[in-house]
């Protein structure tokens, strides 16, 4: 084990003490005296840093090492409902690559009404094809959101946590973005199990619009994502009436996403279900 953990985080005096007091927790609780690469990576995911490994007790290393997607859904949902809203929104808005900023999240997670990435037909905003990453939004006729959209203190709080536990890491530039596919992937076990379920379909429903007339583009793409992989799993037309809220984005990027991925579904469309994509 000594020698995958100084892979890691070097050999220094610090680092193999932390090493042997994980190592002699494991031995007097669990009688096992070592963890796995995948454990190891998934402290390192976490944490990178040794000194911010060090504050932890040995406990709390061993389960940060052995967490899982089902667990950490099931931490997160335990942990209310504005800390489940918000990993969710994550969820539908970012990933381990696509970026999503504090201000698409704050909107994405208000009440309003507004709906800036959706053509309302006497504008065209065909020529927005590049990426949020590759600030688009300079061009002077770029859609604006109506307000300034900040996080309430419940919200600040569970993406605090996140951010504290090496779920997530936002940049410099307060871009947000998940550390590990195992940490995404929980934000889809729990967006499945709340769509599915009736008292809290209507909320994810909610966060699913607002998501799709956000305007970052990595928002909208990431939500179809999401959409295409729960209705490969079971079809559904609430599902597919979602998706289809897509068709009318700003971005042609999103446009085209829903085209090739019904193009091996088509009849799973009706006829002008079908004028609408096609």
């Amino acid at each position: 084990m000594i020698e995958l953990w100084e892979s890691y985080y070097g050999d220094s005096v610090e680092s193999r003490k932390l090493c042997n007091d994980v190592t002699k927790w494991l031995q007097e609780t669990e009688k096992t005296s070592s963890l796995q690469l995948g454990h190891i990576a998934n402290i390192y995911s976490a944490k990178k840093k040794l000194n911010d490994l060090i504050v932890l007790e040995p406990e709390d290393i061993i389960r940060t090492a052995r967490i899982d997607s089902n667990d950490l859904a099931g931490i997160i949902e335990r942990r209310g409902s504005a800390a489940s809203k918000v990993f969710v929104a994550l969820g539908l808005s970012c990933n381990t690559y696509k970026t999503v900023t504090l201000n698409d999240l704050a909107f994405i997670l208000s009440n309003c009404e507004e709906k800036p990435g959706i053509c309302k037909g006497e504008k065209d905003y065909s020529e927005f094809t590049l990426g949020q990453d590759l600030e688009d939004i300079k061009h002077d006729n770029y859609p604006k959101y109506d307000l300034d959209y900040k996080l309430n203190s419940e919200y600040k709080n569970e993406l605090k946590y996140l951010q504290q536990h090496g779920y997530i890491q936002i940049d410099n530039v307060k871009r947000i973005m998940f550390v590990h596919p195992i940490y995404h992937f929980a934000t889809q076990l729990l967006f499945k199990k709340q769509f599915i379920d009736i008292l809290e379909q209507q909320e994810v429903i909610e966060l699913i619009r607002k998501s799709l007339s956000s305007l970052s583009i990595n928002a909208n793409l990431c939500t179809l994502t999401m959409l295409e992989n729960l209705y490969k799993e079971n079809p559904g037309s609430e599902l597919k009436q979602l998706m289809l809220i897509g068709m009318e984005s700003i971005f042609p990027s999103v446009r085209d996403k829903i085209i090739m991925f019904f193009d091996r579904r088509i009849n799973d469309l009706n006829e002008s279900e079908q004028k609408k994509v096609y």
